[in-house]
Order: C-alpha cells, then sequence, then structure tokens
C-alpha cells in the first residue's frame, strides 16, 4: 500500500496522470501529509508531466462550463 512506503520513504515519484487528477486524490488526504513528511525529513519528491505540475504553488485546471464539447 502506498501508505506504508511514504512513512519511511527517502523519496518519491510522481506519475504524469493529470494534474487535476492527482490534486484531487491527494490534496487533504493521509497520503498528502505523508509526502510532505518526505520533504521535512530531508527527502525529495521528484515528477514527470503532471506529476511535477501540481508540485507548484498554483494549477491551471479546465472549467467544466467552458470545455468543448
Amino acid at each position: 500500500m502506498l501508505y506504508q512506503h511514504l512513512v519511511n520513504a527517502k523519496g518519491a515519484g510522481l506519475a504524469a496522470a493529470g494534474g487535476p487528477r492527482l490534486v484531487d486524490a491527494y490534496s487533504g488526504m493521509l497520503c498528502e501529509a505523508l509526502f510532505r513528511n518526505v520533504l521535512e525529513r530531508g527527502g525529495v519528491i521528484g515528477g514527470s508531466s503532471a506529476g511535477a505540475t501540481i508540485q507548484g504553488s498554483y494549477l491551471v485546471r479546465d472549467s467544466k462550463t467552458t470545455r468543448s464539447r
């Protein structure tokens, strides 16, 4: 399970999986706290594409009202 791996992890990587989906999956959850704990212990978190983008302080999301159909 992901949680068990993050408890003592020295690093973590986030794959490209759609930034908003990653935020929806991890934001406010135990997993987010565990990612932050990795950093507080001096570890690193990396990512590619969306996995890197969600580590920023601002994430642009599509608006359901303006999305083309």
